[in-house]
């Protein structure tokens, strides 16, 4: 970073650390766009900038992962959810979950629900599929899930 000029040095402070858009930081330091597009054929600024954008996206990462757990918790509560509508998107989007893992046995042990939401989720998915057959149940017709207290996770 010490061959950088200090205008360069600037935006990057500004984009990185102060969190500016592009166009904000362009401004605040009187860069040009067509200057600052140039930057990209200089190896130097191109190595800084995609160094710290990589550190970012490090650093985003490691927050989505940290929240993945209350996330799922959160959802599987949501299907014991009195609005019928949201219940039926709670359980539709567990079932349609994608689990990245190395080890499958792993999370389904940790990730295993209860029978009655298992049997809450199966019911609400039976209905919504008699739903979209014509000719079947009202649509609207509420679904009689019994199921046990939320703290299925």
């Amino acid at each position: 970073m010490e061959n950088l000029t200090k205008h360069q040095k600037s935006v990057l402070k500004l984009i990185f650390e102060l969190k500016k858009s592009e166009e904000e930081a362009l401004t605040e330091a009187g860069i040009a766009k067509r200057v600052y597009d140039g930057w990209f054929r200089q190896k130097l600024w191109s190595a800084e900038y995609e160094k710290r954008l990589k550190t970012c996206q490090r650093t985003a990462d490691l927050i989505i992962a940290n929240f993945k757990d209350v996330a799922a918790i959160k959802l599987v509560n949501l299907c014991t959810c009195e609005k019928e509508a949201v219940a039926r998107t709670a359980c539709l989007d567990i079932l349609n979950m994608e689990i990245e893992t190395d080890e499958p046995q792993e999370v389904e042990r940790k990730y295993s629900l209860r029978p009655e939401t298992r049997e809450a989720i199966m019911k609400i998915m039976a209905a919504e599929k008699k739903e979209s057959v014509p000719g079947s149940a009202v649509r609207g017709e509420p679904v009689q899930a019994e199921v046990g207290d939320s703290r299925d996770a």
